[in-house]
């Protein structure tokens, strides 16, 4: 074989060669703009079995929806979860994706996932939820929302053992020393949540910026509707089971 004979069968063979890991591999194919396209992919809607939706010990109230199903096959995965609120009607997506060519285990893959509702501000009422055609129903018994009440009602160590009057709407924070760096922390261990219910997450400020540095932890509940409570906060480490706090705080509250 010549020279020139011989460079052409290397051409030849390298083209081939080259062509073949273009059809084992593929190329994302391209629209009319010049943009790849999606279509080394295939999409779908996920499964889902069953809904449970939670509603969270704070105010504003928080609403969770706990969606339950499962996946085709070892190679699909949870791609979006989409949502919208329409009316009193809340509708998630939950889509799926995997790859078009790919050789898959033929094995359903259950899926659990927990998806917020943003209801801040909604009014007092029944809502629907559904999630890929699954629908459950939440009520809001009050409009989701804070509003002043009167004055915010501040209360420390000192108030332990009192009785408070508050307005509904009123807010009440209650300040206690802590230090959350051993562990400890302080929590609700007792309240009519329909009168009394947290709102947003306890605060901690340090008394400095040493690491370890104790501080203030500050509780902030609102005044949901008229009627009495006993509030009981406990100071312990909250892994630590049937063992007795640390530090206790008790008051009985009424709102008019």
């Amino acid at each position: 074989m010549n020279s020139k004979a011989f460079v052409a069968a290397v051409i030849t063979a390298t083209l081939i060669i080259a062509f073949a890991v273009i059809a084992l591999l593929g190329y994302p194919a391209r629209d009319d703009s010049g943009n790849n396209n999606i279509s080394r992919y295939v999409f779908g809607n996920a499964t889902v079995e069953d809904i449970e939706i939670i509603e969270l010990e704070s105010f504003p109230v928080q609403i969770n929806v706990v969606a339950k199903g499962y996946l085709p096959d070892g190679c699909t995965r949870i791609h979006k979860i989409e949502k919208d609120r329409q009316g009193n009607r809340f509708l998630v997506m939950i889509t799926t994706i995997r790859p078009a060519d790919a050789v898959c285990t033929q094995v359903i893959v259950p899926f659990r996932e927990t998806i917020p509702l943003d209801v801040h501000g909604l009014k007092a009422g029944s809502y629907t939820v559904s999630v890929n055609g699954v629908t459950g129903t939440f009520t809001l018994a009050v409009d989701n929302i804070l509003d002043a009440g009167g004055p915010e009602s501040r209360l420390n160590r000192s108030d332990n053992g009192s009785q408070v009057m508050l307005n509904r709407s009123q807010t009440m924070v209650i300040a206690l020393e802590a230090n959350p760096t051993t562990g400890y922390t302080w929590e609700i261990a007792e309240v009519n949540s329909s009168v009394l219910r947290q709102a947003g997450e306890i605060e901690f400020q340090p008394n400095s910026s040493l690491a370890g540095a104790g501080g203030v932890q500050s509780i902030r509940l609102y005044a949901l509707a008229a009627g009495q409570t006993q509030l009981k906060l406990v100071y312990h480490r909250t892994f630590e089971k049937d063992v007795e706090p640390v530090g206790t705080f008790n008051i009985q509250v009424a709102v008019s």
